[in-house]
């Protein structure tokens, strides 16, 4: 059985051999493993000096040709085939061949045609490629032979006769292309605006045919409000006096439909300088203004939703404050009351009060501050400020409000100097600071209120012993709304920071700040001490 085997095998490469077909057996690693006598002497080569080596070793690019492709080009087309599992044919190549030393070395000049095919095995992965080709260099030289003779004939007529067939060729490729162009409308007009060309993209966009339209005024495509405004004359004169002319508007179908369009009218001339007409090219982008528009009218409502929104804040705000008032008032006399009678229940319960009022206070001031922002409302006014009494105000106040055994250290480093900056601003963005570490601190906890008078600018420091922001929820951390992770259990919006963030942009001022978690924050406010 396998002796039959193989005779057939032996059989099937003899015919192969023999083939009259100029033809390769390549492995899909590009290695030689059979070859047809044909090929051989066409490429004056050796069956045992090729088999088993790599094509590209056998025949590699003339090195004495420096516009040499062949490798290039064959290579890519065997990848292709590899690839894409199909056949692939090249165009015509020049690919010259190594020519043996017993006639002269060095390499003949040749021209293939050749074909690329894949043989696939029983799971479809290409195990072999037939590398077929014609020769074609007989017929190439009698050719570039034939074209020198008739140069040498007559140069000056073959050098026109070149110019006039390359200029057609190209007048007649470009007609083609514009005609066939189907999403824009290209056509010419004569002088008068009569349509004097048409095309694909035209059809298309209006509906007309050619038969239609040539030889009508330009200005049926105009709606009828343009046409009685003169539109379609005031373009042509624009076009005519400027070279080009470009506009953007409603243009009309045949079925008197409409659409938004961009227009390009070019105005050309013969070489004498006559005007011969206009070029036409038209693009309709319905679908884009339509988008603008609905983006424009989204825009639109935000603006009016952000408007509202702002003016109920602000309304809110300063209405809430009323009665918030009234409540801490009370809330303060009661305590006072409870002095001459003191009950501890019913002062931890004006204590739960007070702060809680004072909450809801600093909520509706940030939501205040926030709109005022957004509106551009706020403006920096600068003023002299000893900051020294300024800050130990606040820190009077602020201590009020601290947890049971918290205090504020207030501290001094260098000489302390006047400053110009915005009083209000300041002392929003150090109540602000001061009361997130009051809010994020646990009792009997010290706060560092640090005031640092360092060249030009001046430094403010808080620094608290609290919770910490933890390192995911650092980057975030000035985005309004956002709290970090371990605050859930703590009152507060989430806009603190941001507003702090904002009002030192208008003051010229910086911030930045370190933390971790179970350790503390430090926040560090550096403004400079002249605006």
């Amino acid at each position: 059985m396998r002796k039959s085997t193989a005779k057939k095998e032996l059989d099937f490469r003899s015919v192969f051999e023999a083939s009259p077909a100029l033809h390769l057996l390549l492995t899909s690693d590009l290695t030689i493993v059979a070859v047809t006598e044909a090929y051989l002497n066409a490429t004056m080569t050796k069956r045992e000096q090729i088999i088993d080596k790599n094509l590209f070793d056998i025949f590699p690019d003339n090195p004495d040709d420096a516009t040499a492709t062949g490798v290039r080009n064959l290579h890519a087309s065997l990848i292709r085939v590899l690839e894409q599992k199909r056949p692939d044919t090249m165009p015509l190549q020049k690919y010259d061949v190594p020519r043996p030393e017993s006639k002269g070395g060095g390499f003949e000049e040749k021209y293939w045609s050749p074909l690329n095919t894949p043989v696939l095995d029983a799971n479809g992965s290409v195990k072999y490629i037939i590398h077929q080709v014609e020769d074609v260099t007989a017929f190439v030289l009698q050719e570039k032979k034939r074209a020198a003779q008739a140069e040498l004939f007559d140069p000056l007529q073959t050098a026109e006769i070149k110019q006039l067939k390359y200029f057609l060729e190209n007048e007649e490729r470009f007609r083609i292309l514009v005609e066939n162009v189907k999403d824009y409308s290209i056509y010419m007009l004569d002088p008068q605006g009569r349509i004097m060309t048409w095309n694909k993209g035209a059809e298309r966009m209006t509906g007309y045919t050619s038969q239609e339209v040539l030889g009508l005024e330009n200005k049926i495509f105009y709606t009828w409000e343009d046409v009685q405004k003169g539109l379609p004359e005031i373009d042509l004169r624009m076009v005519y006096e400027h070279g080009q002319h470009e506009v953007e508007g409603w243009g009309v179908r045949k079925d008197e439909s409409e659409f938004w369009c961009i227009v390009v009218l070019t105005a050309l001339y013969d070489d004498d300088g006559k005007l011969r007409g206009y070029a036409k090219f038209c693009q309709d982008i319905t679908n884009r203004k339509k988008a603008e528009d609905d983006i424009r009218s989204a825009l639109q409502k935000e603006k009016e939703l952000g408007e509202i929104k702002s003016r109920f804040i602000s309304l809110a705000s300063h209405e809430f404050r009323t009665p918030l008032g009234a409540i801490l008032s009370s809330a303060f006399l009661l305590e006072k009351y409870q002095e001459e009678h003191p009950d501890e229940r019913t002062l931890k319960h004006l204590e739960r009060i007070k702060s809680n009022v004072n909450n809801l206070i600093q909520i509706l001031n940030d939501f205040l501050s926030l709109s005022k922002l957004e509106e551009g409302k706020v403006d920096c006014v600068l003023e002299q400020l000893d900051l020294l009494p300024f800050s130990e105000e606040i820190v009077q106040n602020l201590q009020e409000s601290a947890k049971k055994g918290q205090t504020i250290q207030l501290e001094v480093n260098g000489k302390p100097e006047t400053v110009y900056t915005d009083g209000k601003m300041l002392k929003n963005v150090l109540n602000n600071l001061l009361s997130n570490a009051i809010k994020y601190s646990g009792e009997d906890s010290k706060i560092d209120f640090g005031i640092h008078y360092l060249g030009d600018r001046v430094t403010l420091v808080v620094q608290d012993h609290g919770i910490g922001i933890p390192e995911k929820d650092q980057e975030h951390l000035f985005e309004r709304f956002y709290r970090a992770s371990n605050t859930a259990h703590t009152s507060g919006t989430g806009l603190g920071l941001s507003i702090v963030k904002n009002y030192l942009a208008l003051m010229n001022g910086e911030l930045e700040f370190y933390s971790r978690v179970n350790e503390g924050t430090t926040f560090m406010v550096h403004l400079p001490k002249l605006q």
